[in-house]
């Protein structure tokens, strides 16, 4: 089995994996920029997850504004609480009704 290699600038080749490692890195540059070489960068490939990661975030901040102005612990428990449902909703331990909608809608179940 031969590849088109030959037409290729640079050589690739899967039999013997010459290439691989600068067409990985090639790719990487490509679909991520610079990032990737990040070790803290995040890729989240579900918006559901996106949009609950980003609500988490912003009741942590709720949170820490309300820490910073000395409010009560009740107050403060309540941002907390949010974020951590908003985690939940990623993890499985919290779940609404369009939640549990939007992921068997994606399965086939009983057919």
């Amino acid at each position: 089995m031969r590849t088109k290699a030959d037409l290729a600038e640079g050589d690739v080749s899967a039999i013997t994996r010459q290439g691989l490692p600068e067409l990985l890195q090639t790719v990487r540059t490509e679909l991520l920029g610079e990032s990737w070489r990040d070790s803290t960068a995040v890729i989240v490939t579900s918006a559901r997850h996106y949009v609950a990661l980003s609500n988490a975030a912003k009741a942590l901040l709720a949170a820490k504004r309300a820490c910073d102005l000395q409010e009560t612990p009740d107050i403060i428990a309540v941002d907390v609480q949010e974020a951590l449902d908003q985690l939940g909703l990623i993890s499985g331990e919290t779940s609404t009704e369009d939640i549990l909608d939007e992921i068997f809608s994606k399965f086939c179940i009983g057919k």
